[in-house]
């Protein structure tokens, strides 16, 4: 199984955080090094594992096969982080990717099931930040033997922002913008409401949006000089390199004027980084308590006996 996470136009920009509840964090002895690794210019880092260990029952199996009364469940969740060494490095990550997951169980090595996604990294130095959860983790396992995954990034990234003037010209309009054809194939308007349709080629690597709110990053300006609210409408790529938005606009009082598009615009030559993170130590218990110091004797009695009660 694997988890593949497209980066965002932002690299900060990830989606909703998810929470998992009922997992009791427990901190890494101060003598255990932080797990990590680095492939080119990208560093990954164990930055946070939980575990929750439990016990059930399971009823309902067939005859000779019923297991003992209670079973123990232990489920570990393990939080990442990856840093670029530069911000054309951090633009340019394409894609980050978790692969195969072993244990040693049983004297054997077994790869186990999981589920992840990616965490919330803004107001950090993290490209992005990625949580795997494990929920059938070998209650003897003291470690991860190996965590496995790969960084897919591009040579050059570039935030373009394509204006496309309107004014006095027939549809199609066709404009060239660094390397970048954008054409404007369809407007039609009607009782103030605007709908557009835009098509925006590269001739190589990919195109990204990141805008996440519906607009796609997407904008018309009126001859009043006005920003029409953009309503929403939709994106499809067929192709990597190729982005086809159908938008509307509404409150439009004028002719539109112009059509602007943001878009992040990856190229030149892709480039995969695989990486593998091994011997990731699993917190066997909590620590134990600070010695608690022994209460020193008061000269002035007490008014509550040892029984409990008042002298």
């Amino acid at each position: 199984m694997a988890i593949r996470i497209p980066q965002s136009i932002v690299p900060t920009l990830l989606l909703p955080v998810v929470t998992i509840l009922g997992v009791s964090a427990v901190a890494a002895p101060d003598e255990v090094p932080q797990p990590k690794t680095q492939v080119g210019p990208y560093t990954i880092t164990i930055d946070r594992i939980s575990q929750n260990r439990q016990l059930g029952t399971v009823y309902g199996l067939p005859a000779g096969k019923q297991g003992p009364p209670l079973q123990p469940f232990r489920r570990v969740q393990v939080q990442l982080s990856v840093k670029a060494a530069n911000q054309n490095a951090a633009s340019g990550l394409a894609t980050f990717s978790l692969g195969a997951v072993s244990v040693m169980s049983g004297g054997r090595s077994q790869t186990l099931n999981y589920t992840g996604g990616p965490l919330e990294a803004s107001g950090d130095s993290a490209t992005l930040r990625a949580y795997l959860y494990l929920s059938q983790f070998p209650a003897e396992a003291p470690e991860i033997r190996a965590l496995e995954g790969e960084i897919v990034s591009y040579e050059r990234a570039a935030e373009l922002d394509l204006n496309v003037p309107l004014t006095g010209k027939s549809l199609p309009l066709v404009h060239q913008q660094d390397g970048v054809t954008t054409t404007v194939r369809e407007i039609v308007t009607d009782a103030g409401i605007a709908k557009v349709a835009v098509t925006v080629d590269a001739p190589s690597g990919i195109l990204v949006c990141g805008v996440t709110d519906g607009t796609y990053g997407v904008s018309m300006t009126t001859t009043e000089g006005r920003v029409a609210p953009n309503v929403g409408g939709t994106l499809t790529q067929n192709r990597p390199n190729t982005a086809e938005y159908r938008v509307a606009f509404q409150n439009v009082r004028s002719a539109p004027a112009s059509i602007r598009v943001r878009v992040l615009h990856r190229a030149g030559q892709r480039k995969v980084f695989p990486f593998r993170l091994e011997r990731i130590p699993i917190p066997a218990r909590a620590p134990a308590p600070a010695p608690v110091a022994s209460p020193i004797a008061s000269p002035i009695a007490s008014p509550i006996d040892g029984q409990g009660g008042k002298k």
